[in-house]
C-alpha cells in the first residue's frame, strides 16, 4: 500500500491496520476478522488479515480496489497489473470492496 502512496498505520492494541490515501480513501482491517471498513462503510472479506512470521498479511486485491485502483491480469506475461485512479478522484467505495478479498496476500506492514 505504501508503494501506491498510501499511509499505513498499525494499532497493536486493537490489532487493526488503517490504510489511507492522499485523496481521502481509507481501509480499516483487523487481524483475524472478516469485517472491514472502506471509507467508513462496512465491508466483508473473503480472506481475513493475518500475522505470519512477524509480517502483516492483507488481501491485496481487496485493499487495492478499496483504495480506488483497478486490478487486472495479463495472461501473456502472467502478471497482475494495478492501475491508479484518475487524478483527484475518490473512488474507493464499499461497492469496489464487494469484489472481496480473494486473491493474493501482500505484506504491507510489520506489526
Amino acid at each position: 500500500a505504501e508503494t501506491l502512496g498510501a499511509t499505513v498505520t498499525w494499532d497493536p492494541a486493537s490489532r487493526t491496520v488503517t490504510i489511507s490515501t492522499p485523496s481521502g480513501n481509507t481501509v480499516e482491517l483487523t487481524i483475524g476478522s472478516a469485517r472491514a471498513k472502506v471509507n467508513g462503510r462496512p465491508a466483508t472479506l473473503d480472506v481475513t488479515p493475518a500475522v505470519f512470521n512477524g509480517r502483516l498479511l492483507l488481501p491485496a486485491r481487496f485493499v487495492v480496489e478499496s483504495l480506488g485502483y483497478q486490478v487486472g491480469w495479463d495472461p501473456t506475461y502472467q502478471m497482475v497489473t494495478v492501475t491508479p485512479p484518475a487524478a483527484g478522484t475518490n473512488t474507493g467505495t464499499s461497492g469496489a470492496a464487494a469484489d472481496t478479498g480473494g486473491g493474493a496476500e501482500a505484506q504491507t506492514a510489520t506489526p
